[in-house]
């Protein structure tokens, strides 16, 4: 039980990982657009 347990929190961390780094993406991208377009 203590195994499916590990492996479903590091798969959330990975998920929350991946999450983060899009989130900080769109905000470089959006950024980065606002400041072409002006």
């Amino acid at each position: 039980v203590a195994q499916s347990i590990q492996s479903h929190h590091a798969r959330c961390e990975f998920v929350y990982g991946v999450g983060q780094t899009m989130i900080l993406l769109l905000l470089l991208v959006t950024i980065l657009g606002g400041h072409v377009a002006n």
